[in-house]
């Protein structure tokens, strides 16, 4: 039974956030078609999902360093699915490129010109890339029971994706596209 209220409740809580930011992406966007809109609106969920996962992953970490016999599976958890969130944005980050190719390649500057290419490289290597090389390191720290590292590299991860984050406001902003 707890399962399922937990469930439910996750379910309540996607879906609301899924109809807000599909609603933003409509006032924000209303000249993309819906196709385009639905993609928009699944890319901005998953670069949410990455910033929310990895803050909160972070702040639970920093739990552990006042409530050392708090039991370790939470944190192992919420890295797992910060992983999946991460994969999740760099398959949505892809599949936004391909919808809006055309858009991005008009752009000023082309997105896949030196420019352009340099800030979705950094969206790439620092908002996700090095992020899962920082969700591995702390999944090791976690094997041996080390809280106190796996919050020092979710700390840094955090960064990392806010950086990241900042980025793909910038590439929206310059792009018209939730990148």
């Amino acid at each position: 039974m707890k399962g399922a209220r937990w469930a439910m409740g996750a379910a309540a809580g996607l879906l609301g956030s899924a109809l807000a930011t599909g609603w933003v992406v409509r006032e924000g966007l209303p000249e993309l078609s819906l196709a385009a809109q639905l993609v928009a609106t699944i890319s901005s969920l998953a670069t949410g999902a990455v910033a929310g996962s990895v803050g909160l992953a972070m702040v639970l970490g920093h739990w552990y360093l006042t409530v050392p016999k708090l039991e370790i599976r939470y944190l192992v958890r919420l890295n797992r699915v910060t992983v999946a969130a991460m994969l999740a944005s760099l398959a949505t980050l892809a599949g936004a490129c391909l919808v809006f190719s055309e858009s991005l390649r008009n752009g000023q500057p082309p997105l896949f010109g030196p420019w352009g290419l340099f800030y979705l490289g950094t969206r790439l290597a620092v908002g996700l890339a090095l992020p899962l090389v920082f969700a591995a390191m702390a999944a090791s720290s976690l094997r041996f029971h080390n809280t106190r590292s796996a919050t020092g590299i979710l700390y840094a991860s955090t960064v990392l994706v806010l950086i990241g984050t900042a980025v793909s406001v910038f590439l929206q902003d310059s792009y018209r596209v939730p990148l």
